[in-house]
């Protein structure tokens, strides 16, 4: 990213909330900063590699639904209809489901203990899955966990999150997927609500690095303004890479 790029984060965020960044400037630079340089750090994994040790304290993977479903680009939703035109947005759903499907599949195979799927979209998304699950999709259908409460947005899949009964009370490795620049608003959403995940051990994995300018432009103006409106921390809950 070059400055002119980060001078159109910074001049509409401080368009969109004069009175949350004017006075606060500097700190809306380091955070700009701050976030470009997280994206650019999520790396795609060889699990193959992994080691049966890492495996077995991997408790689930949690796969943050996007736009589209797992056989679609886009379904009809407020936030699909907003970005249909934008080339970028579309199938995002599928891509990040088939990236925790396949390391899953690696993972699974290397631990004695049950390894679960959480996924919480809208029920569009969450019947498709199901209805694919051990068919289509190679994950079967009781490894799979949604949890309870509706979801309209992003924001509410991190505040209804919750591990599958069989994991309560348990620590370890909470794996979560999505883009790159996506992540880096889940993890500004989690340290804001930091006690849902107590005892978990939380590793981002990028189910796409190579984010367009558009999509990273998009979620860094987002973050920004959860940020000034107080959904979201300017920084994000403890992670480990792996």
């Amino acid at each position: 990213m070059n400055q002119s790029f980060e001078k159109i984060i910074f001049d509409r965020a401080l368009n969109r909330h004069p009175e949350f960044w004017s006075e606060k400037k500097e700190d809306l630079t380091k955070t700009i900063t701050e976030i470009i340089d997280e994206i650019s750090g999520f790396e795609a994994v060889d699990f193959d590699s992994i080691s049966k040790d890492e495996a077995e304290n991997i408790l689930a993977i949690w796969c943050i639904s996007g736009s589209g479903s797992l056989t679609s680009d886009f379904i009809d939703s407020p936030s699909d209809d907003k970005y249909k035109d934008k080339k970028w947005y579309g199938g995002t759903d599928r891509i990040r489901l088939r990236f925790s499907e396949k390391i899953f599949l690696a993972i699974d195979k290397k631990k004695s203990r049950n390894l679960f799927l959480i996924y919480n979209g809208i029920p569009e998304q969450v019947v498709t899955l199901l209805q694919e699950a051990g068919k289509s999709f190679t994950v079967l259908k009781q490894q799979i966990y949604v949890p309870d409460g509706e979801i309209v947005k992003t924001l509410d899949q991190v505040e209804k999150f919750s591990l599958p009964p069989a994991l309560k009370k348990k620590s370890g490795d909470l794996v979560i997927v999505s883009h790159a620049a996506h992540l880096s608003r889940i993890l500004r959403f989690m340290k804001k609500h930091e006690k849902l995940f107590e005892g978990l051990t939380i590793r981002p994995l990028a189910a796409r690095v190579d984010n367009s300018s558009d999509f990273v432009e998009a979620e860094l103006s987002g973050i920004l303004d959860y940020v000034a409106t107080g959904q979201a921390s300017d920084k994000p809950i403890d992670f480990e890479s792996f």
